[in-house]
């Protein structure tokens, strides 16, 4: 992997859930900000959860089927549900929540998606109004 400062990175997360929060998506995978930006995983999921602590995203947890892997539940707080089990609603298999079936994912606020669409919209303006002064 290329060597990045850590505001390159943070940058580079930052753009891609700001180019999410003006798509019609309201939830996404950590994996997809890791595959977009290419950076390892871990470092992904480290700089998503410093965004939903400044409340842009929110994490939450996906308890799938062991399987199917049907979403089961979506839940703010995994603990809770570690080692339960549940008859799959889908394909009546009987699971046990652990790591292997519990995958985070992170839902962008309503605020933070109109911001984001705002800052578009200015940009569009900015731009249009340097090409008619060019």
């Amino acid at each position: 992997m290329e060597q990045f400062e850590d505001w390159q990175i943070e940058d580079m997360v930052l753009n891609t859930v700001n180019g999410l929060a003006v798509s019609r998506l309201n939830k996404f995978y950590p994996t997809y900000v890791s595959k977009a930006t290419s950076l390892p995983l871990d470092i992904t999921f480290k700089y998503l959860s410093e965004m939903a602590k400044k409340g842009r995203i929110r994490l939450s947890w996906e308890l799938r089927c062991e399987e199917c892997y049907r979403t089961l539940k979506t839940v703010e707080d995994v603990i809770p549900f570690l080692n339960d089990e549940i008859i799959c609603k889908y394909c009546g298999e009987e699971s046990t929540f652990n790591r292997e079936n519990i995958f985070p994912v992170f839902y962008i606020s309503e605020a933070y998606k109109k911001q984001q669409q705002k800052n578009v919209q200015v940009k569009k303006k900015v731009g249009l109004r340097r090409a008619i002064t060019l």
